[in-house]
């Protein structure tokens, strides 16, 4: 662990598995409520590897994940697929735990309830999101267009059992010869207070806004 001024840096050993060093830097903005967490992942094997970030924040029970829609286009505007939601062999959309909505998709995690549920999508809006006990909590990521993503083509991935949920963003698949590595950058975000709500004028008066200024740090 290498401690810093706001911050620190924290190193994995080379796994002995995978061939891959992690390393994580977490630097606190001291002026306002943001994170930026850089993931950075190195090929110490001695052949080329593809692989991609993945970044799972667990956060605490009795919360819900958002997930923002691309924006509605009717039929006469846009003809081609533009909503990739990818499921699990375990996926079951008919689940009370699930909404989804016209702007926004959500996982609710109940305690009470042991099946997992989990899906993925292309996220293009740069942005996942945790309303929990009356807390929000936005993840701003990069998406890069054209880009291959694993899971076929997830750039979010959203998971919920009776112990957790995860938001999970992922990064493009990259190659990595031996000895290089890839970083990958989210910018973490903690709004105290702002109670919104699983509906989508909650969601829209009090999320948004909040996740649309995050939005402008990775601008």
């Amino acid at each position: 662990m290498d401690e810093k001024q706001h911050g620190l840096t924290l190193t994995q050993d080379t796994e002995s598995t995978t061939g891959i060093q992690k390393t994580l830097e977490v630097t606190l903005n001291p002026d306002a409520n943001h994170a930026t967490i850089v993931h950075h992942l190195r090929n110490d094997t001695l052949w080329p590897v593809e692989l991609a970030a993945w970044a799972l924040t667990v956060m605490a029970k009795g919360g819900f994940a958002i997930i923002p829609q691309p924006p509605y286009l009717s039929h006469e505007d846009c003809v081609a697929p533009s909503r990739p939601i990818i499921q699990w062999a375990y996926t079951d959309m008919s689940d009370p735990r699930w909404h989804w909505g016209h702007h926004y998709i959500t996982l609710r995690q109940a305690p009470s309830v042991a099946g997992p549920q989990k899906i993925g999508v292309a996220n293009r809006e740069n942005w996942v999101a945790c309303a929990v006990n009356g807390d929000l909590f936005i993840k701003v990521f990069a998406y890069v267009a054209g880009a291959a993503y694993p899971d076929f083509g997830s750039s979010v991935e959203v998971f919920a059992n009776s112990q957790m949920l995860e938001l999970e963003t992922l990064g493009p698949l990259t190659r990595l010869d031996p000895g290089e590595s890839l970083s990958y950058v989210e910018d973490w975000f903690l709004y105290r207070d702002v109670p919104v709500e699983n509906d989508e004028g909650s969601m829209g008066s009090l999320l948004l806004p909040r996740a649309q200024e995050a939005r402008r740090t990775q601008a």
